[in-house]
């Protein structure tokens, strides 16, 4: 597949199939003389993980596995923690030509469908999951922002909660994507495309990072959903936390107000989005 877009940005790296796209850039960056900026993709990941060791595995050819490596982020003025969410906020970016979605934190980009195509995981979270974020360090400073993105996978080989940019687009009556799979040129302009925006919007996201970081804060913070509304946070160990998510710490925490007026700053949890009833 041809990134001609894409690879005006980056080094890029296409694969016709791997077992996990973060693998195969921390291998590359450990080769590196001079560490730089690359791009490792492909359309058939047949071990890909999530958080918390998840499973994310789709039908090849149907999805787009990414992984962006940078190097230096020790450099960056702003802590390693706000990664994931850098990812978050660049893919939403991304797709918004195409979607209007948003963001759930720390990083799952969801999209509003109707509530007959929606099943209870995706009600529970607010909206249908449309790609899983990773990001990992490396052991020379760098960062790898691993995503994954469903584009035309059908319904029935979703997982749970989550569906494509195409089925999305169908559900709520908008135009059809300009392809139907990757295997044609236009699939390959299609993926092109979006993965330019996404590497433009992260590359941009890590500038800003390190030049301003308050700027970079707060307009991650903006993007989020989960902020000034009632939230629920289902924590390591099986506890749960409801209350009012008022912002985010220093370390990118969602910080939520629970019933007794405490502000607890939370660093790890699967986030649920409370109606106001």
């Amino acid at each position: 597949m041809e990134l001609l877009q894409t690879s005006q940005l980056i080094d890029t790296h296409f694969l016709p199939a791997a077992a996990s796209t973060n693998d195969v850039a921390k291998e590359i960056s450990a080769t590196q003389a001079a560490p730089s900026p690359f791009l490792v993709v492909t359309t058939n990941q047949t071990a890909g993980r999530g958080r918390r060791d998840r499973v994310w595995q789709t039908p090849p050819g149907v999805a787009l596995a990414t992984s962006v490596y940078t190097p230096n982020w020790q450099a960056v003025a702003t802590p390693v923690s706000w990664a994931p969410l850098l990812a978050g906020y660049a893919i939403s970016q991304a797709l918004a030509k195409w979607l209007q979605v948003f963001v759930k934190w720390p990083n799952d980009v969801l999209v509003s469908l109707p509530a007959e195509q929606t099943d209870e995981l995706a009600e529970r979270r607010g909206g249908a999951k449309l790609c899983g974020v990773l990001c990992e360090t490396t052991g020379n400073g760098g960062i790898i922002f691993g995503a994954g993105v469903n584009v035309f996978t059908a319904p029935a080989q979703t997982a749970e909660g989550g569906v494509s940019i195409k089925t999305a687009l169908e559900a709520l009556g908008k135009n059809p994507l300009s392809a139907t799979s990757f295997e044609t040129p236009e699939g390959h302009a299609l993926a092109d495309e979006l993965l330019q925006r996404y590497v433009a919007e992260l590359l941009s996201g890590i500038e800003l990072a390190g030049a301003d970081p308050q700027t970079f804060q707060r307009r991650i913070a903006q993007n989020l959903a989960s902020v000034k509304r009632r939230v629920r946070a289902l924590l390591p160990g099986g506890k749960t936390l409801s209350g009012y998510a008022v912002g985010l710490g220093a370390a990118g925490e969602l910080l939520v107000r629970d019933e007794r007026g405490r502000t607890v700053a939370v660093a790890s949890a699967d986030v649920e989005h409370l109606r106001l009833d």
